[in-house]
């Protein structure tokens, strides 16, 4: 999996990515965390590490705190979808999956 790059894709749907191919790749939610702060820029992991130990071993928790450091509220995802287009190129179902995605937060 490529590592994450705000400039490239929002932590969403770079962490709904992340958490498909966890379980495609067989691996246990408690092995996440680990997996997902390799991936991630020093910036980001450092906010992670900073949380206290028992919280930063919960996927769940560091999902959280990943998504408030990027603002990503409902009402966020609200805006998205309303929003959101289709881009030039892009198949229809590319798109649905991206509506889903925002609508489902």
């Amino acid at each position: 999996m490529q590592k994450y790059d705000a400039q490239v894709t929002d932590i969403s749907m770079y962490l709904t990515l992340f958490e498909r191919q966890a379980r495609t790749a067989g691996l246990e939610e408690t092995e996440w965390v680990p997996q997902l702060i390799s991936l991630l820029p020093l910036g980001l992991a450092q906010i992670i590490i900073k949380e206290p130990e028992k919280k930063m071993q919960d996927y769940v928790n560091v999902k959280e705190v990943l998504l408030d450091k990027f603002k990503m509220k409902p009402e966020t995802f609200r805006l998205k979808f309303t929003q959101n287009q289709r881009k030039p190129g892009a198949l229809w179902k590319e798109l649905v999956f991206e509506l889903r995605h925002y609508l489902e937060g």
